[in-house]
Parts: C-alpha cells; structure tokens; sequence
C-alpha cells in the first residue's frame, strides 16, 4: 500500500502532528479491486465514486482508494502522463513504523502539482498545499530528476502554474530552489495568492454526489476562466468540451 499526499507529507513538516489530514489516499497498483473486497468484507461501508478511486469509510476515516490518479477520460494526454505516475512509484521506504509506503519522490512531486493544478482549475488550492510543497522540496530535492520533471510539467501544461507556486512559495514561505532546475516567475504569482487566500471558487471537495460535483466545477470553471485562459495551456472551452466528449464515449476508461 502507497500512502499519497496528506500522511505522507506530513512527515516533512517540522511538527508532522500539526498538518491538518482530511482522508486516507492509497494506491494498491493491480490489487485496486481486492482492496475494495477486504473492506467491504471487515464491515466498511463502501462507495465506487467514480472510475479514478472508490471512498472507503471505516472506523471514521474516510479512504480514497485510488485505481487512477489523474483524470484519464477522453483525454490522451492524460493518458500518457498516467502511464508514467503508475511507472515511477515504486519505492521501498515506509511511512514510519508502518507497513505503508511512500511513493517514490519522482513520482510524487509530478502527483503534488498535478493535483494541486486540478484543485486550482476546478476550485481554489490553500496555503496547505503550498507548504506541502515547500517542505517537500526542501527535504527531497537532491532526490528528484528535476530535468525530467519540468518536461512532464510543459507536457502536463502546468509550467506557468509550477513556476508562479515556486515564485510565492519563495518569498513568502522558505522554499530553497538551490541544487533544482526549477524556475520561479511573477507574472502569476500575486493573482494565484490572491484566489488563495479569498477563496473565490465554491469548494468542491466533500460535496456528496457525482452530478452535483460536475456541476459546481462547470460554475467554477466559467466563472473563473481565467485559470484556464491565463495560467493552464488550454481555454476553458477546449476543457468542457473534452471533459463532455470524455463522459459520453470514453465511458469503459481504460489505459
């Protein structure tokens, strides 16, 4: 088992108890299925969601167990980049004293701006996701093929977003960009914090229902379009209609 984002990040925080963790992200890799069978068969309640990741509700935690982890459907891009988070992850060093593991840190600095990119377009990120991100960098840097992680962000379309994180998180939260090949620029810098920390998009996360999910994140989209059109490599209505496109005929996702 992989533990993803809050846990094992937390674990680069100074005091690892004090970084707020809302649910348990796992992968299990070809046993996606067979999770989802051992918790249905220990008494968890059980919710498939949708085709990147079921919800597991045990003992009070809530689980997302991942069989994807980006949004595949209808977009070969995607895809693609998929294809290399499944490939990169393996690693053999646990999560404290425990018998889950951290992915590998390849893997999860591409997975740590990805998803904060789709946070960002769909709705808002928070300061949270910032100091993942510096405290990540700071304590894997030497780690990390730095190279090829600015290609799959070009790839990904996520180099402004990147570069305009590392420009905040720089100034105002410590991130030491030495020994990286990471950039850091303004242009977008001020007006991301500002949607940071006004929160301007209706929140998206812990909304029940699929239906009303897709909803507010279309509102979302159209009313703050300019993520698409200044900050992401495509306009929000190349987005909606490749998301559209996606659901009606790319409904059996499969890599």
């Amino acid at each position: 088992t992989y533990g993803l984002k809050g846990w094992a990040l937390s674990t680069y925080y100074p005091k690892p108890e004090l970084r707020e963790c809302g649910d348990f992200d796992c992968y299990l890799g070809a046993d996606f299925a067979k999770g989802n069978e051992i918790a249905i068969a220990n008494g968890a309640q059980f919710d498939p969601h949708d085709y990147r990741h079921s919800h597991i509700y045990y003992k009070g935690l809530t689980i997302e167990n991942h069989q994807y982890f980006l949004p595949i459907r209808g977009n070969d891009r995607n895809k693609r980049l998929e294809q290399y988070l499944q490939a990169v992850i393996p690693s053999e060093k646990r999560i404290e004293n425990s018998n889950v593991y951290y992915p590998s840190p390849q893997f999860h600095a591409l997975f740590i701006i990805l998803h904060m990119l789709q946070h960002f377009l769909h709705e808002n990120i928070t300061l949270r996701h910032m100091l993942d991100w510096t405290y990540f960098v700071n304590a894997e840097k030497e780690n990390i093929d730095w190279r090829e992680f600015n290609v799959k962000c070009e790839e990904a379309g996520a180099t402004r977003f990147v570069e305009a994180l590392n420009h905040i998180c720089t100034q105002h939260m410590g991130l030491d960009l030495n020994s990286t090949l990471l950039k850091a620029d303004s242009r977008y810098a001020d007006k991301i914090l500002k949607d940071t920390l006004e929160q301007s998009s209706r929140h998206v996360s812990g909304v029940s229902g699929l239906w009303k999910t897709r909803y507010m994140k279309v509102r979302n989209i159209i009313e703050q379009r300019w993520k698409f059109n200044e900050v992401y490599d495509r306009n929000f209505v190349q987005h909606m209609l490749q998301t559209a496109i996606g659901i009606a005929c790319d409904r059996n996702v499969r890599l």
